[in-house]
């Protein structure tokens, strides 16, 4: 803000106007639940929804519900064996999903999702519980994934995405970072996707609040975000939602 400069452009300029969406939903009990999610997003104009499940009912019904030409990914938030992540994948390989995140527990069995990505026909996701530059590097080196996720807000700050960010180009990932939130981390991760020729998604927390802690809320515009072009991370923090939703 001293520099009166958007944070992107110390970050080396933006490579784009403007970035891609993804809505990421909750996990739900019903695949209809998930469906019918799914088709409220596609009506706001996101091309693209990930899940939060771990059966292939709830694939099945999303996929058929929104048709082939939405993207859609899958998070499993680290709920399977090595083994049946592999038997979990290749059930939902007629589905069509971009990625699978997180397919292993505990999430750092590097070893364990190595044996994963090197038997999955599906992209491998990673990174959203990894800490600092090293833990990526080590995943990397392990063979263990195919798209990065580091999020701005645990993995060490803006500063040090970009040394991981490093490692995705040098290495020639997909870098998509992780931000399932809804305050000023969400403009960092905007900041950080617009300076990064890496990254093709924002991730966005689909669900709809009554109101939001800043201001503008960085919710897509049909289905992309742009950059912004004030100062700092252009946003100011709304204390008067802060207020009322403290707890």
């Amino acid at each position: 803000k001293y520099r009166k400069l958007p944070v992107y452009e110390m970050l080396g300029g933006a490579c784009r106007d403007k970035v891609r969406a993804y809505a990421s939903l909750p996990r739900f009990q019903k695949p209809e639940h998930a469906a019918s999610e799914a088709i409220r997003c596609v009506e706001e104009g996101y091309e693209a929804v990930k899940l939060h499940q771990t059966d292939t009912a709830t694939v099945k019904a999303v996929r058929k519900a929104v048709g082939d030409d939405i993207v859609l990914m899958l998070d499993a938030d680290g709920s399977w064996t090595p083994r049946q992540a592999v038997e979990r994948i290749r059930e939902m390989e007629e589905y069509q999903l971009f990625w699978v995140e997180e397919p292993v527990s505990p999430m750092d069995d590097y070893e364990g999702l190595a044996f994963v990505k090197h038997k999955s026909n599906i992209s491998i996701a990673a990174g959203e519980n990894e800490y600092t530059h090293y833990g990526f590097k080590e995943m990397i080196l392990r063979g263990a994934v195919d798209i990065l996720q580091p999020d701005v807000i645990k993995s060490g700050g803006l500063m040090v995405c970009r040394k991981i960010l490093a490692l995705a180009e040098a290495w020639n990932l997909k870098l998509v970072p992780h931000s399932y939130c809804f305050g000023p981390g969400v403009a960092a991760t905007l900041h950080f996707a617009l300076s990064s020729m890496k990254t093709d998604y924002i991730e966005i927390n689909a669900v709809p609040l009554e109101a939001f802690p800043i201001e503008p809320a960085f919710r897509p515009d049909n289905g992309y975000l742009k950059a912004p072009d004030k100062a700092g991370l252009g946003v100011e923090i709304d204390e008067e939602v802060v207020k009322k939703y403290r707890y």
